[in-house]
């Protein structure tokens, strides 16, 4: 059998899902798990879970740091419950738009209607690890303006369009060094828009097995001083990408 997690009663600000309880395997969490946990620091969620419910951490605005094994409700999944703002519930869904977290809401995704979807995102969190999911979604990140760090696997294949998009305070992806974004070496593409205008992103490493770069991939990432280089005002892109998109470099300081 399996085990569904109802509430968590402890009192520590740091919280970590067991992946076992009494030998049983936790595979499940209530929406309602962590009701009235507003002073909670750090959550982890281990890889055993299969779903997520939306707003399973809607009280929790003082986060600063999670661990998550997939964005959104299920690994595999797409649309408006695709994104990394899902876990924190819907807060709207209209035809206007408050596209940044400077507000009350981060807008996420439009569907093909053009409907907005928004979410309550803590100013307090800063910093994501994704454990298990290797296909990074459309729309993962985007707008999460006040992240500084986010882990994804090393071995991630795909990084979906506007994943990054406008994460302008992101400063470390996948790496220590402040201002650096390893993509990871799996990766064959760099989609569309996928780290538009990540503004603090000073440095890009990226692997020979790039095969292309879509169109505004790194647009706007106007404090980017060098690409696969040690020494800043040279990009150096990979031998084996076959394919650079219009504006893929455009807004970069250097350029």
């Amino acid at each position: 059998g399996t085990y569904l997690i109802q509430s968590y009663i402890g009192t520590s600000l740091i919280c970590c899902i067991p992946k076992y309880i009494a030998g049983v395997k936790v595979t499940t969490l209530s929406s309602t798990m962590f009701s009235g946990k507003d002073d909670l620091k750090n959550v982890v969620i281990p890889q055993v879970i299969t779903s997520i419910p939306k707003g399973l951490l809607k009280e929790c605005q003082s986060l600063e740091s999670i661990s998550i094994p997939f964005v959104g409700a299920k690994e595999n999944t797409t649309g408006y419950d695709s994104v990394f703002g899902y876990i924190f519930g819907l807060n709207s869904n209209s035809s206007s738009s408050n596209k940044t977290s400077t507000g009350k809401y981060t807008h996420q995704y439009t569907d093909r209607y053009g409907s907005y979807y928004s979410y309550y995102i803590p100013k307090t969190l800063k910093y994501i690890r994704i454990t298990k999911q290797l296909e990074i979604p459309a729309n993962a990140f985007c707008n999460c303006d006040l992240i500084e760090t986010i882990e994804i696997p090393i071995n991630t294949k795909s990084i979906g369009e506007e994943a990054f998009y406008e994460c302008n305070k992101l400063t470390k992806l996948n790496s220590d060094v402040n201002g650096q974004c390893i993509i990871p070496n799996e990766v064959l593409k760099i989609e569309a828009s996928s780290f538009y205008k990540c503004e603090s992103l000073s440095s890009i490493v990226m692997d020979e097995s790039i095969a292309s770069i879509a169109e505004s991939a790194f647009s706007g990432c106007k404090m980017v001083k060098r690409i696969n280089s040690d020494k800043d005002g040279i990009i150096n892109v990979p031998k084996s990408c076959e394919q650079i998109g219009a504006y893929s470099f455009s807004g970069m300081g250097f350029i």
